[in-house]
């Protein structure tokens, strides 16, 4: 008998946390387990990493009411909308990814629970005899990051840091992807220290579409090669959006190259990446 394993994620777009989760479910799903996506309103898939992940056996699907933006009509729905889900999919285990799908479908996980509590029975109508033995889901939850701040403006991140704080009591574990991540969130009383667990985000180099490149881009890749050996590098690599400051760094390089204790002869400035602040980053650059 496989075990059911449920994992949702407010947006599937493209992005660090979305093609986490989509190698996660498809190695799951290759090992036995039967797992589901549930994902909200999404307008830049990665396409290949989904196909790849449907061949395997994961199941999608889609909660347009699940959005990013605050929006009490939306939340509402969503979360009756994941009720319904995970009562009819029956999961051993929920997995959350993100804020907002993080709270509603915790919450909505727990409730399930309670329900099963309260009514001295399983919740999930058609659950194996082995099922009924144990029939509270688990809840683990990685937040890929945290709104505490830097997103949004003191009074909502100090809602969502006391929104997190009451959520992560109903919350068998926490995955960060780095040790700084956990201790920060720490540092701000979400959870406690046996709650966490580190679990650094790792790609298959030799199988992700993400690192296939044409041979086009490995010549240009070649040539830039060649053109900063001998120099100091000073690069960044990441999702080129506001929240990651990347007009800081644009700002800083003439304030580098004309001080007087620089040789700037020597050094070179680097980004690595994609996203929506690209085009203005380039105009400013240029």
């Amino acid at each position: 008998m496989s075990h059911k394993i449920v994992h949702t994620i407010t947006r599937l777009d493209k992005g660090g946390s979305s093609e986490n989760i989509l190698l996660t479910v498809t190695h799951l799903a290759r090992q036995g387990y039967d797992c589901s996506l549930i994902y909200g309103k999404t307008t830049d898939p990665p396409v290949e990493l989904i196909k790849e992940a449907e061949t395997a056996g994961v199941k999608f699907i889609p909660i347009e009411s699940l959005v990013r933006s605050i929006s009490p009509v939306c939340d509402f729905l969503a979360f009756l909308r994941l009720l319904v889900l995970l009562r009819l999919l029956r999961p051993d285990l929920v997995h959350t990814h993100s804020s907002k799908a993080g709270i509603l479908g915790r919450w909505a996980a727990w409730f399930l629970n309670l329900l099963s509590l309260i009514t001295n029975h399983p919740y999930l109508i058609g659950r194996s005899p082995e099922r009924r033995q144990s029939p509270i889901i688990k809840i683990i939850h990685t937040p890929h990051g945290h709104v505490f701040y830097g997103y949004y403006g003191k009074t909502i991140s100090a809602i969502f840091v006391l929104i997190e704080k009451i959520t992560v009591i109903i919350t068998d574990k926490i995955i960060a992807l780095t040790k700084g991540e956990k201790n920060e969130s720490l540092a701000y009383g979400v959870g406690r220290a046996e709650q966490w667990e580190v679990i650094h985000s790792g790609v298959d180099l030799s199988v992700s579409p993400l690192v296939r490149l044409s041979v086009g881009s490995l010549n240009s890749t070649n040539q830039l090669i060649h053109q900063l050996t001998n120099k100091l590098i000073v690069g960044s690599v990441g999702r080129l959006d506001p929240v990651k400051g990347y007009k800081y760094f644009v700002e800083a390089i003439p304030l580098i190259t004309q001080s007087p204790i620089t040789n700037h002869q020597s050094l070179k400035f680097l980004i690595v990446g994609d996203g929506t602040e690209r085009e203005n980053l380039q105009s400013v650059i240029c």
